[in-house]
C-alpha cells in the first residue's frame, strides 16, 4: 500500500458518482455538469454505502497504489466483507449473468484495470466498496502472470483513530 496523493472525501465521492453515471447508470438520464452532480449521483444512488462510511467516520481519503501483496487482505462488499472466493461464488450463482460476464471479460482481457476504484481501509483490512469486477479481474491477471499495480481511492477514518485501533487490537491479541 503506497500512498500516491491525498484527496478530499468529496472528490472520491465525485469520481465514484461520475463512474456510476457513465457505467451502471448509463441508461438513466442523469445531468452531469460537474463534480457537484457526480457527488449527488453517489449520494442518491449509493446512499446506504455512503451513510455507512460516514457512520464509520470514514472522511479521510487518499489515492493508494497497490501491488499483489494486498490481495490476501482484500475483502469484497462493505456490508458483507466477503473473501474473493465467496464473492466469485456469489456472482457465479446469480440469475442475472451480467456481473459474472463483465468480470470474465475483464479477467480474460490483456488490458490493465484502470481507476476509479473505491476502497475502505478500517485499519486492518482493505474493503472493496466499488469496483468488485475490476478488482477481481486484477487479481485474475496477477494469478496468470500479468502483474501490475492498481490505484484506488481509499477512504478511511483519521490516521490517529486507525493507529489507536491497531494498538488496541495488538494489545488484546498479546494477552
Amino acid at each position: 500500500m503506497e500512498p500516491v496523493r491525498k484527496i478530499r472525501f468529496v472528490d472520491a465521492l465525485a469520481e465514484w458518482g461520475e463512474h456510476e453515471a457513465k457505467g451502471r447508470l448509463r441508461d438513466r438520464t442523469i445531468l452531469m455538469n460537474g463534480p457537484l452532480d457526480a457527488v449527488e449521483v453517489a449520494l442518491r444512488m449509493r446512499a446506504k454505502i455512503v451513510w455507512r462510511l460516514l457512520q464509520d467516520k470514514a472522511t479521510e481519503s487518499c489515492v493508494f497504489r497497490f501491488d499483489a501483496t494486498i490481495i490476501k487482505r482484500l475483502l469484497f462488499d462493505y456490508t458483507h466483507r466477503w473473501s474473493l472466493e465467496q464473492w466469485l461464488a456469489r456472482i457465479n450463482n446469480q440469475d442475472d449473468p451480467s456481473s459474472r460476464d463483465h468480470y470474465r471479460k475483464l479477467a480474460e482481457a490483456n488490458e490493465q484495470i484502470k481507476p476509479p476504484l473505491l476502497f475502505y481501509f478500517d485499519g486492518l483490512n482493505v474493503v472493496v466498496v466499488d469496483g468488485f469486477n475490476r478488482t477481481a479481474a486484477w487479481i485474475a491477471h496477477h494469478k496468470r502472470g500479468f502483474d501490475y499495480p492498481i490505484e484506488a481511492n481509499v477512504v478511511m477514518r483519521s490516521p490517529r483513530e486507525i493507529a489507536r485501533n491497531l494498538l488496541s487490537v495488538s494489545a488484546s491479541t498479546s494477552q
